[in-house]
């Protein structure tokens, strides 16, 4: 990990632990990070009218991204690239050698978060190596 990067997750991690969203979306600005919207769709309620399960895409410059598969923690991880507007889930990398139009890297949770691989919507080729979920 370079020494940047390190540096940003740790203010990163800071601003969370103590709830600064604010500081950390100013933060993001500065670092040269995108900001990337994350949407719930498909939400599913249960008989009580609670939320039961949802899925969620990435939104950022016009682009949707949907999650295709999973990657090991850092195996297809660029450089970082963004970060989303919700709590817990914040880093979004580039997946290696490829655009940040076409495929990004979502980290789901921190520290022991799920990498998920997603795609735009749009993009029909698919990279040697990528794995779908349907594939896994």
């Amino acid at each position: 990990m370079t020494k940047f990067m390190s540096f940003v997750l740790s203010f990163l991690l800071f601003f969370d632990f103590f709830g600064c969203a604010a500081l950390r979306v100013k933060f993001a600005e500065k670092a040269g990070l995108e900001n990337i919207q994350v949407i719930m769709v498909n939400p599913q309620y249960d008989e009580d009218g609670k939320l039961f399960t949802c899925d969620y895409e990435l939104h950022w410059n016009d682009n949707v991204y949907e999650k295709f598969g999973t990657v090991s923690e850092n195996s297809m991880a660029g450089k970082l690239f963004g970060l989303t507007d919700m709590n817990g889930s914040t880093r979004v990398f580039v997946a290696a050698d490829q655009s940040p139009e076409d495929w990004l890297i979502w980290v789901f949770g921190d520290f022991m978060g799920v990498w998920f691989l997603c795609k735009e919507k749009n993009v029909a080729e698919i990279p040697d190596g990528f794995v779908s979920f349907m594939n896994e």
